[in-house]
């Protein structure tokens, strides 16, 4: 969700003994539900992830393509149990995890392993998959729902209705999230999994009327990494797809400490017109790169070349682990973000994902776990880490803090 999300978060009260009723399942993907919001909203803000996807010094190009596998061998080079969420294309003795298509010959990138494919091919279970799930919080004027995100037709398609919801309890939050008139989702990986490595997705973002790709209005479709909890170490690298116009890329990063109101010297925010690239009436593939101490935002071309848009280097670069998160939401009334002319918009939005990769970074001997499982994160990986009712992980932790 991108620092300027933060600005009209509002940390919910907390609640001792949150009983968090199980939403019903819904049905295999006909009609999208509702679409996106704020990244991690524990409370703070949450966004879209952005960074370099250049090589790093010293680390190479993209190595032309090899087979299905992408980069089989490198990183931690175990071959655990497969966490492929039970469906068809997952490796059963490594990487890469996920639902990867074995048809397709994946780019490989010199010092990194693919690891994570989904390429959204059937219908992933979020209430089980062991690598990915859903977000029960809220933000500005959205609820994020399960139901808000489908399969149709070999992508995954991010719904935002005007769909009001009650106010109720969010793992997510971490408390108590109050009415939204609108409902959204977000999808993110069920722990804090990941760290340094490439992060890619292809994205189609919303035509803000049907039919109608040129019209501008308000939204923000992303694909972020996020520190859950943000309000104990708010780390957050986006990728936001904004409604400005149909080519508006934005990039961030957002960190902060114990504290998860949003202030401006909290982010380092920076947006491009890319040249060529419409996201309303085709799919663009978009990623960053992360590694100590440096994060390139970047996008593909049409021949899968690596287009550098910006670095940043510094102190201010995570090495802390984050979920990966995708989401669809527009700003409240103000339209402060996202793009001004919100009064364009015809409900629903839709945002469709073609396919998502991370590939790891081989030096990085911590995170994943060798086997895509839990059993390498650190207490402080969990703390207060739960997503919805369903995910099976609670609230573990001080929510005092």
């Amino acid at each position: 969700m991108g620092a300027r999300l933060a600005a009209a978060s509002v940390i919910f009260a907390l609640s001792s003994g949150l009983a968090c009723t199980s939403p019903s399942k819904p049905a295999p993907a006909t009609t999208p539900g509702a679409g996106a919001g704020a990244g991690g909203t524990s409370g703070g803000a949450s966004a879209a992830a952005g960074t370099a996807g250049i090589p790093a010094a010293g680390q190479g190009g993209v190595a032309a393509s090899a087979g299905s596998g992408g980069a089989a061998a490198g990183s931690a080079g175990a071959a655990g149990q497969s966490a492929g969420g039970g469906g068809s294309g997952g490796s059963e003795a490594g990487p890469p995890f996920g639902h990867p298509d074995p048809t397709v010959v994946y780019p490989v990138y010199e010092g990194f392993t693919l690891w994570v494919v989904e390429e959204f091919n059937e219908e992933l279970d979020l209430d089980s998959d062991p690598i990915w799930t859903w977000s029960d919080g809220g933000f500005q004027t959205h609820r994020f729902r399960r139901e808000a995100i489908t399969f149709e037709d070999g992508k995954m398609v991010i719904t935002l209705s005007e769909t009001p919801q009650p106010s109720s309890c969010s793992y997510a939050n971490t408390g108590v999230v109050p009415e939204r008139a609108r409902t959204s989702g977000e999808l993110r990986s069920r722990h804090n999994f990941f760290r340094y490595g490439r992060y890619e997705a292809s994205l189609k973002a919303p035509s803000v009327q049907p039919g109608n790709t040129t019209i501008n209005g308000n939204y923000i479709a992303s694909l972020f990494t996020y520190r859950h909890p943000a309000c104990q170490e708010w780390r957050e690298i986006d990728l936001e797809v904004t409604g400005d116009t149909p080519n508006h890329l934005g990039t961030n990063l957002i960190t902060s400490t114990m504290d998860c109101n949003f202030t401006s010297d909290k982010e380092q925010p920076a947006f491009f017109d890319l040249e060529g690239r419409n996201f309303r009436t085709g799919f663009q593939a978009i990623g960053f790169e992360w590694l100590p101490g440096s994060i390139k935002f970047y996008y593909l071309d049409d021949v899968g070349a690596v287009v550098e848009l910006r670095t940043i280097t510094g102190d201010t670069v995570p090495t802390m682990s984050a979920k990966i998160m995708a989401n669809l939401w527009v700003f409240d009334d103000t339209f402060a973000f996202g793009g001004p002319e919100g009064a364009n918009n015809v409900y629903p939005l839709r945002a469709e994902y073609d396919w998502l990769r991370f590939y790891k970074w081989n030096d990085d001997a911590e995170y994943p776990c060798a086997d895509m499982s839990d059993s390498c994160l650190k207490p402080e990986d969990v703390d207060l880490a739960g997503n919805n009712a369903c995910d099976g992980i609670g609230l573990v932790g001080d929510v005092s803090s």
